[in-house]
């Protein structure tokens, strides 16, 4: 058995930005809100912060792989994935462009969630679960061994699944 190897999810500029921003106008349109009173203003107000906080428990942690099965963890749990189900594939970059977000986030807290892309040069669109949170590092494709399973795409240290030259 292989030592665990463990990749820490990094952030790209736009992720950082995004992520700012959008905390900063919640921020200010919650103390807008509460301050005006009124029972709707504070409805609104909370789901507002629902809006801002659920992301935080989505947003995945890291990645650990020991030569069996690759663990995502997030904040308060985590998901597994055993490589006798799926084949992985190396990805330099995970690309936004020509992708279509099903439920997905574009930038805030990385770019988790269902997303719609044309994958490895093929002419259709494929349906993938997406665990990333920087566009800059590398990423590793879980392609199903079985239709019934989902593709997934994570960010993951190449080398973990690249052969020896």
């Amino acid at each position: 058995m292989e030592p665990i190897k463990h990749y820490k999810n990094k952030w790209d500029r736009f992720t950082i930005i995004m992520t700012t921003l959008v905390l900063i106008v919640i921020t200010i349109a919650v103390i807008a809100l509460y301050c005006e009173g009124g029972l709707w203003l504070q409805v609104t107000a909370t789901v507002l912060l629902l809006f801002a906080i659920i992301p935080i428990f989505l947003r995945p942690l890291s990645t650990s792989y020991d030569g069996e099965k690759l663990v995502v963890r997030f904040l308060c749990y985590k998901k597994v994935y055993s490589l006798s189900q799926y084949t992985p594939i190396y990805i330099e970059h995970f690309s936004t462009t020509k992708a279509v977000r099903l439920f997905a986030s574009g930038g805030y807290f990385g770019y988790w969630g269902i997303w719609r892309m044309h994958l490895n040069g093929r002419d259709r669109w494929d349906t993938l679960h997406s665990y990333t949170t920087s566009r800059k590092e590398d990423c590793i494709l879980l392609m199903p061994k079985e239709e019934s399973k989902h593709k997934v795409l994570l960010n993951a240290d190449g080398r973990w699944f690249s052969t020896p030259d």
